[in-house]
């Protein structure tokens, strides 16, 4: 349900400022998709909303950016307009002839009102973020999703937050080397890992695996060394490999369930879903 459905009254609950606040969720995984929600301390004026990455735009460059420019006439018409509709989305476009600013970068919101399509510009990106983007992705695509929107009410102006993505980094790995029968494992978990990732940079895959196996043998309880073995093994079409890695850490995680670290829920998720995927792959 939209902003305005329930300033216009179409749902019940407290009201801010004359308008009916976001509902809280506190469970991350019931808040969803395009779904307005708070947190239980948030103040009613506050709707936060998750939103998918941009098509072809899965790596996030910028977080929680503010959109700058918000309070001039148009733009403030457009951002209340748009924080009260539904179906919101966001697009991004350079200014080449910005007067002011050669890296300028304005932030166009669409959404609708009723049954009607509107579009406006909202504001722009600050400087110090489309400066950053230019030295860093020229004239790559970008895109951005809403995170945060402060809707306007008595004595506060509204706002827009939002996340800033760009295409995959492309990574060239290097060749892969002869394993290195005089390099020796860590005895230290962490020490495995970061090793690893050193390793497996210079090419030296095995040696890498080796030190991913001895973390996974000791029943580390992070996600690192079985990721980046489930990765070596996909690439090399050892699927053996990939599903005895996933089992592994299913066993880990499986035993640390009552702990109460959150993150170990998600992680536990993630493996499961990732070993049933290659399951159904060896099957057919």
């Amino acid at each position: 349900m939209s902003f305005w459905d329930r300033v216009t009254g179409k749902s019940s609950g407290a009201s801010v400022g004359g308008a009916m606040s976001a509902p809280v969720v506190v469970d991350p995984y019931a808040r969803g998709f395009d779904s307005e929600f708070r947190l239980a301390d948030d103040p009613g004026y506050v709707i936060r909303i998750n939103q998918r990455h941009p098509k072809g735009l899965p790596r996030k460059i910028a977080e929680f950016v503010a959109v700058a420019g918000i309070m001039r006439p148009e733009p403030l018409a457009n951002a209340c307009a748009f924080i009260s509709g539904a179906h919101r989305r966001i697009e991004l476009l350079r200014v080449l002839d910005n007067p002011v600013d050669p890296n300028a970068i304005a932030v166009y919101g669409r959404w609708s009102a009723g049954e009607v399509e509107k579009a406006g510009r909202l504001g722009f990106l600050p400087s110090d973020v489309s400066s950053e983007i230019a030295r860093n992705l020229g004239d790559s695509a970008i895109g951005a999703t809403l995170k945060v929107m402060y809707a306007r009410i008595a004595g506060r102006s509204p706002g827009l937050r939002l996340d800033v993505w760009a295409p995959r980094r492309q990574v060239v790995r290097p060749a892969e080397r002869a394993h290195r029968p005089d390099w020796q494992v860590p005895s230290d978990s962490v020490e495995r890992n970061l090793r690893g990732i050193q390793l497996e940079a210079e090419g030296l895959v095995d040696n890498a695996i080796e030190c991913y196996e001895a973390n996974i043998r000791d029943g580390f309880d992070g996600n690192h060394p079985y990721d980046r073995l489930a990765v070596i093994f996909r690439r090399r079409r050892d699927a053996d490999g990939e599903i005895r890695v996933l089992r592994r850490a299913v066993e880990v995680l499986e035993r640390l369930e009552s702990s109460p670290r959150s993150d170990i829920a998600p992680k536990l998720e993630k493996f499961r879903q990732g070993l049933r995927r290659v399951l159904e792959r060896s099957e057919k």
